[in-house]
């Protein structure tokens, strides 16, 4: 009996404990706070160039032929006087005065192969392209020199009217041989595509303008110096693209170049320089 009773104590007490365990709170683990999110960063999409279209970047390289013309003619005079005496206004009145005349003429013509530019610059609006442009060229051709000395002797009489003039020539130094010329030039300038539509005919098309500074020396073939001088230039060209790419071209351009040379002060000097060249051009941008 008392077996039975320690038994049943013994089944009651695991009952309960069982049921504590059952109806116990569950103690959940400290969550770990969550750790901060960077923002995403803000990526810029990256600015894609339509093809065929003057953007950007401008780069053009051209060679080609050029034909050049130059001449400088310079007429230089001196006075001296010889005797002479005063009037009865004190004026004096010269018995004999002499002139001496220098004229020279300096010519030079020829072909430049090749002839070399190179442009640098910023396309804008699929329209105009502004740049830098350095050319240079050697040409070879014909040169010549020509310089004539004269005198003219005048005589006056008493009352200082001119009496006599004799002509004293003194010679005329002259040169004609093959000749070669050297040119560098520096500028700036534009080109205007005024035809935006790819599909047009005359797309690449376009018409350009510049204007620098040019040095120019010319040799005769026994190393004669002849026209070496400085000055100006404006160059006016028309010519046409062909895209080959998304973004390069090549084309033909012709240009016509008139140079303004800096004169030395002297009135009797007289300098023309002209060239026409013909290029094939590869153009980026």
């Amino acid at each position: 009996m008392k077996m039975s009773k320690s038994l049943f104590i013994a089944m009651a007490v695991a009952v309960v404990a069982w049921a504590q365990d059952e109806v116990a709170p569950q103690v959940s683990s400290p969550v770990s706070e969550a750790e901060p999110v960077a923002p995403a960063k803000t990526v810029r999409a990256k600015k894609v160039r339509p093809p065929h279209e003057h953007r950007g970047f401008f780069f053009s390289m051209g060679m080609g032929v050029s034909y050049l013309s130059s001449s400088v003619d310079e007429s230089n005079v001196s006075y001296s006087t010889g005797g002479g005496y005063l009037d009865t206004d004190g004026s004096f009145i010269p018995q004999s005065k002499y002139e001496h005349e220098r004229v020279l003429h300096e010519e030079f013509s020829g072909w430049g192969a090749p002839v070399i530019e190179f442009r640098f610059g910023k396309s804008i609006c699929n329209m105009v392209a502004m740049y830098t442009i350095f050319s240079t060229g050697i040409y070879q051709g014909e040169g010549s020199y020509r310089k004539t000395n004269r005198g003219l002797q005048s005589h006056y009489d008493h009352s200082g009217n001119l009496t006599l003039v004799d002509t004293i020539p003194e010679g005329t130094k002259k040169k004609k041989d093959d000749a070669l010329a050297f040119m560098e030039a520096f500028g700036l300038g534009l080109s205007i595509y005024p035809f935006r539509n790819p599909e047009s005919m005359l797309n690449g098309l376009y018409i350009g303008a510049s204007g620098g500074v040019e040095a120019f020396d010319s040799h005769l073939d026994d190393s004669f110096s002849i026209i070496s001088n400085g000055g100006v230039y404006t160059r006016f060209e028309l010519g046409k693209d062909w895209w080959v790419s998304d973004t390069w071209s090549l084309g033909v351009g012709i240009a016509y170049v008139n140079v303004t040379v800096f004169e030395d002060g002297n009135d009797k000097e007289e300098h023309e320089r002209n060239s026409i060249s013909f290029f094939i051009r590869l153009t980026h941008g």
